[in-house]
């Protein structure tokens, strides 16, 4: 008996707005989000959201904003988000973001959270002699962020984006480079951990990944686990072994 599988299209999670046109990322600088955080600068963004430098005025420190595009601001998308900042929340750990604060606003929805210094692993690696680290250096740096991943899947989380893009090296001063997972965008409870208040699942016949990091089973629209992120993240790795 022969199987028909659904036809599909593979997302690119980072071009999903590509026939949206731009926002005006700078329309925000100088407003004030929930009444507490002042947007001060533009520093960088993907497909689906905005991220800006802020002021949070109650605790009088700076932090970043995640704000979703408003023409990605649909129902599902915005529950994404508020899911996005409840997964890392419950997740201590020191190879993970902080987030402070998470909300909707009128037309999108956005997250507080830890402001980094220092670029993603991708940006980093581009720095370093055939764009690649040394093993003893790269197993260093990444198995406090795979202990991250894990302590993520241990609450019952599966991350389903870990690429180099979605790791920041943070520099501190007197302090080795540190990963940091962020991006918990993706991120896809377990049925027990599900609600109505959650964001319901992908629509059949889209995936939504990163072509290159996305583990085999996720690609072909079957049922992931943490197995999909830890394949993530060898490719990841291999990525940073070999340059490539």
């Amino acid at each position: 008996m022969s199987i028909t599988r659904p036809k599909f299209r593979l997302v690119d999670v980072d071009d999903l707005d590509s026939e949206q046109g731009e926002t005006a990322e700078d329309d925000l600088i100088g407003t004030i989000i929930a009444g507490r955080y002042t947007i001060e600068a533009h520093l960088g963004g993907g497909g689906m959201a905005d991220v800006y430098r802020a002021r949070d005025e109650e605790l009088g420190i700076d932090v970043a904003v995640k704000m979703l595009r408003p023409e990605m601001a649909t129902g599902e998308m915005r529950a994404r988000v508020i899911q996005e900042a409840r997964a890392a929340a419950q997740v201590r750990h020191p190879n993970l973001v902080r987030v402070f604060g998470t909300g909707k606003t009128a037309y999108s929805a956005y997250i507080a959270m830890e402001l980094l210094d220092g670029p993603n692993l991708e940006a980093y690696l581009r720095e370093r002699p055939g764009e690649r680290l040394p093993w003893n250096e790269a197993l260093e740096l990444l198995l406090p962020a795979l202990e991250a991943m894990h302590a993520v899947h241990e609450r019952g989380y599966v991350h389903r984006d870990i690429k180099p893009g979605n790791i920041i090296v943070a520099r501190e001063p007197g302090c080795p480079p540190r990963a940091v997972v962020i991006d918990l965008g993706l991120a896809k409870p377990d049925r027990a951990l599900r609600d109505a208040a959650g964001p319901p699942t992908t629509e059949a016949g889209r995936v939504l990944c990163t072509p290159g990091y996305a583990s085999p089973e996720q690609a072909s629209q079957l049922p992931v686990d943490r197995r999909s992120d830890v394949y993530s993240m060898a490719i990841t790795l291999y990525r940073v072994l070999a340059g490539r």
